[in-house]
């Protein structure tokens, strides 16, 4: 992990994607969009990335199953943007946030920073 050059893989739409893109470009970020379960499960073994985002606001089956296979494997840290106020959802808050599905590109910058920068400092102690 790069603390300047993180790498994001997200989840969902393609305009959020593009537009998480845009977004964190200026901070050096590179964020890859996928729209479809297996290739957002694809891009997490391909690139292992610093951050998975998954959005289950467009596609909730697949948001779960991206999220089912990732914490099978202990992936983190990771954020989940709910489709509903009703998820039931626990990630840990050392290894993730959940997001309301109002979650606006600047709230997912803001919960992204903490995760990165304690995944940065696991990494370095």
């Amino acid at each position: 992990m790069s603390a300047e050059t993180p790498l994001i893989i997200y989840f969902g739409s393609e305009v959020r994607g593009e537009s998480l893109h845009q977004e964190t470009e200026s901070l050096g970020w590179t964020v890859l969009a996928a729209t479809h379960s297996l290739q957002a499960l694809g891009m997490y073994v391909f690139y292992v990335p610093d951050l998975v985002i998954i959005d289950s606001r467009e596609d909730s089956e697949g948001a779960q199953q991206v999220l089912f296979h990732l914490q099978s494997v202990n992936a983190q840290p990771l954020i989940f943007i709910s489709s509903s106020t009703h998820d039931a959802l626990s990630l840990a808050d050392s290894t993730g946030r959940v997001l309301p599905p109002t979650a606006g590109d600047g709230d997912i910058m803001l919960a992204a920073v903490p995760l990165l920068r304690q995944a940065m400092m696991s990494v370095e102690g």
